[in-house]
């Protein structure tokens, strides 16, 4: 069997080319931390090649940038090439079959791109549903009763 799944940092923004059919993909390279901390305190990170096609490497070009984290599964594939001295030289990557943006790259200002619009806390109502100790959210002009005429058909 094989499954990659990886979690990690755009090293810098995804270069992304056509094939001779027009076919758009995305190269790009992860950062991704090992799971213990050495004798510094610092989590080692492995720095990973993907490539990703179609929808998924028009969906990077768009909105991942260099510090996005992404969630990225798919498998290992490894191709073999003539370097320009004429050497067989090999590359190892991840053929991916899915990615998601997990959390977006830091602005200059500090703050992550692009955000939801949300209301003050002031403008939402909360209540709590009836025995269950949960607040519930409802947004505001919103009410519970439709009043519909009764021209509802069910």
């Amino acid at each position: 069997m094989n499954v990659v799944c990886l979690t990690g940092r755009l090293t810098k923004d995804p270069e992304i080319r056509y094939t001779q059919s027009q076919k758009p993909v995305a190269v790009f390279s992860l950062a991704v931390e090992r799971g213990y901390k050495d004798e510094n305190g610092d989590r080692p990170a492995d720095f990973v090649n993907c490539v990703a096609w179609n929808n998924s490497a028009t969906f990077l070009e768009r909105y991942a940038k260099k510090g996005a984290k992404l969630g990225v599964t798919g498998s290992i594939q490894t191709r073999k090439y003539q370097g320009k001295d004429g050497s067989n030289k090999y590359a190892t990557e991840v053929n991916c079959d899915k990615v998601e943006i997990v959390a977006f790259a830091q602005r200059e200002n500090g703050d992550a791109e692009p955000k939801p619009k949300r209301e003050p806390a002031s403008a939402r109502k909360q209540e709590t549903a009836p025995g269950s100790g949960y607040e519930v959210f409802t947004p505001p002009g919103f009410d519970e009763e439709i009043d519909d005429g009764g021209t509802l058909p069910f």
